[in-house]
């Protein structure tokens, strides 16, 4: 069961869904280290923002081993990323859900460019690190 994070950041209102704090917090991370991730219910651990990253990781177990193993779950939080508050999520993931596979990429896409006032372009490097994530655990695979 996925928990809704929101992506702490100095620009845009950002929700994502991940399993757990250690899979939030990387994929805020992995974005960049002056990020970080907060359940949005406000119950559990957030994780850091801007420092406090190795002490973090370590105290989680979490190495590049680690990393590895969850490359696809820490991909998915990154393709879940949609600008937007906590109340709009749940009007957001009805709208993907009642489109056709096809469409959703350009839906959100557009909607990213249509709303972001960071020219970080925080969604569209979340979604191309969700990519690169997928490439390398299928580049793994075929060398097994």
């Amino acid at each position: 069961m996925s928990t809704l994070f929101n992506l702490i950041n100095p620009s845009d209102a950002y929700t994502f869904y991940a399993p757990d704090i250690k899979v939030a917090g990387m994929a805020a991370a992995i974005i960049s280290s002056k990020y970080g991730a907060s359940p949005v219910d406000g119950k559990g651990e957030s994780s850091p923002v801007l420092l406090g990253w190795d002490d973090w990781m370590s105290k989680n177990g979490i190495d590049t081993e680690w990393v590895g193993a969850n490359s696809l779950l820490i991909a998915d939080a990154l393709d879940s990323l949609l600008i937007g508050s906590p109340e709009q999520r749940k009007e957001l993931d009805d709208i993907l859900s009642s489109l056709p596979e096809a469409e959703r990429l350009e839906w959100r896409a557009n909607r990213q460019r249509e709303l972001q006032t960071s020219a970080n372009m925080i969604a569209d490097r979340a979604y191309a690190l969700a990519e690169r994530l997928r490439q390398n655990v299928q580049s793994e695979g075929a060398a097994s």
